[in-house]
């Protein structure tokens, strides 16, 4: 209760009620107002209809709910019924938010202290949105709304927690997104982002979480999945990644590459380290992919070019040939001159064995083949090719178990063996030794080995001991007429040729060599359909393993 010994005071209080920035007053239980201050209307009264404040305490009842109940109810004859309680009050266009507290003075009287808080509520409303979206940022990715590598980590975390789970990260390169960037802009780029995250979400599906890392790299967490739903996923991603996205009224195309890392341990587990080294190993697979492209696309160039040459060059040769034989037939030229025309006949045979080799390359055909045994053939194959290398070159053949069929042209094989041994040889400087190795071999689809056409080989390893081979070279071998050899001793086609029939039976040609380490010559031709499957076979997974019919990494498991 407000007592005031001299009325002075009282007049001062008075004058301090009335220019308070905030409202106040004296009211009783059946409604009477004992004292109000005019800021009290200057709050109430555009909240109000027709601006009615003939009753101000039923007045402030419009904004707090249950009023008459709680101060009925209030069980104390003092006290503070309620304190700084925030209430939004309305009437267009008017919107405020008051701030009501309520104290009792004694058994019958009550005084409200009003505040119009409405500028600071907005204050706090922004506050609590900048904080609430700092909090967003700080584990979700602003641009495609996918959490970011923070939440990810914290998933992993809780993925160490359960027991059992053994957890899977899917990284995903996006190629192509930066061309198009560069050519239509950030904006455009950006929205192409969104899209490529909206598909990533579809394609992973609820029970699989998917973030993004940053720029063009994204990962899934996935829980409880085998590798045949690993594998399913990974040609699904590629798939949804690969249809056209439409941007700025056009069709843009990217790829995914994708590679997957089992989690061992969650708990331990640097996320940025495994990062780091997938979309390393994804950047190196997909410049061995273009490079294996643009391999692949120079030896068809090369190809079309030199079957054309041998055309032409076969043409001109016929005639020579036909008339030098009729000439020897007719007997027109004496014996000096018919020595002219055998030496003209022996280049003629010479050039077109060229020719045939061009051929081999250029225009891989279609020769009869039969289903034979690899062990038998290879056999037959060497001792063919025995004839014709030197005799300090010692052969040593190894062949395991039994090895499936394979259907090939006999003689197309034997031509095989005896290139590769008359290579090696001539790199052993015609003395040393070479393996020549016989196996069955599974290969094992991973990551991106679409070299592989069919799961069952039989591999053929020729391998020697020789003076090796530096990268430039390995990238030339199979280039018509390319010889590291002095002119006159060789031909450039050994290896070309080889290329050819190698292709022909639809089988995979590599090279693994080192300047002073040897070089080894793997190829795998395909197993006969009616072959039955064998247990024990060699296995080998392509992770990794570029899209070219000619590489020039070795397809290895052994190290060799």
């Amino acid at each position: 209760m407000i007592d005031c010994d001299h009325s002075s005071d009282l007049e001062i209080l008075t004058d301090f009620l009335y220019v308070v920035p905030i409202g106040l007053m004296r009211f009783r239980l059946d409604g009477e107002v004992e004292l109000v201050n005019p800021m009290v209307a200057q709050m109430l009264m555009p909240l109000l209809p027709d601006g009615d404040l003939s009753n101000v305490y039923a007045s402030l009842g419009r904004f707090v709910p249950n009023l008459d109940r709680r101060l009925s109810e209030f069980p104390f004859n003092h006290g503070i019924v309620m304190h700084q309680e925030r209430y939004h009050a309305v009437m267009e266009p008017h919107r405020v938010v008051l701030s009501v507290t309520i104290h009792r003075v004694d058994q019958t009287a009550w005084i409200a202290v009003i505040e119009d808080v409405t500028a600071q509520a907005e204050q706090e409303r922004q506050l609590a949105e900048t904080k609430a979206d700092l909090t967003w940022r700080r584990y979700f990715d602003p641009l495609t709304r996918l959490p970011n590598r923070s939440q990810l980590e914290l998933r992993l975390a809780e993925s160490g927690r359960q027991e059992g789970e053994r957890p899977t990260l899917v990284f995903i390169d996006i190629a192509g997104v930066r061309a198009i960037m560069e050519m239509r802009g950030y904006t455009a780029g950006d929205r192409l982002l969104v899209e490529i995250a909206d598909r990533l979400r579809k394609v992973a599906g609820e029970s699989n979480f998917v973030a993004r890392l940053g720029g063009t790299n994204f990962v899934i967490l996935c829980r409880w999945l085998g590798n045949e739903a690993l594998k399913d996923l990974e040609y699904r991603i590629q798939e949804a990644i690969a249809a056209p996205f439409r941007i700025e009224h056009e069709n843009c195309v990217v790829s995914a590459n994708v590679a997957i890392a089992p989690v061992d341990q969650p708990a331990g587990f640097d996320l940025m380290k495994a990062a780091g080294k997938a979309m390393h190993e994804l950047r190196q697979r997909h410049e061995s992919e273009e490079n294996a492209e643009r391999h692949r696309q120079k030896m068809e160039s090369l190809g079309r070019m030199m079957g054309g040459v041998a055309h032409e060059i076969n043409n001109m040769l016929q005639p020579i040939g036909v008339l030098a034989e009729e000439l020897i037939i007719s007997n027109l030229v004496r014996e000096a001159g018919r020595q002219h025309l055998d030496v003209m006949l022996e280049c003629t045979e010479k050039t077109k064995e060229i020719i045939a080799g061009l051929l081999a390359f250029s225009r891989p055909g279609v020769r009869e083949v039969e289903v034979v045994e690899p062990a038998e053939v290879l056999a037959d194959s060497l001792r063919l090719a025995r004839q014709a290398i030197p005799v300090n070159v010692f052969v040593r053949t190894e062949v395991a178990g039994v090895v499936p069929r394979i259907a090939v042209n006999r003689t197309a094989f034997s031509q095989i063996i005896l290139n590769l041994l008359t290579n090696a040889a001539a790199a052993m400087g015609y003395r040393g030794s070479v393996r020549v190795t016989l196996n069955e071999h599974l290969v094992v689809e991973s990551g991106h080995a679409r070299i592989v056409r069919r799961p069952r080989y039989v591999r053929l390893r020729v391998i020697d001991t020789g003076c090796g081979m530096n990268r430039e070279t390995l990238d030339r071998v199979f280039e018509p007429f390319f010889t590291t050899k002095p002119i006159g001793q060789g031909t450039g086609l050994g290896l070309p040729v080889v290329y050819g029939l190698v292709q022909e039976m639809r089988g995979i040609i590599t090279l693994l060599s080192e300047p002073g380490q040897g070089t080894t010559v793997t190829i795998l031709i395909p197993v006969h359909e009616d072959a039955p499957d064998r247990v024990g076979a060699d296995r080998t997974a392509l992770a990794g393993v570029t899209a070219r019919p000619v590489l020039q990494e070795a397809i290895s498991d052994d190290g060799q």
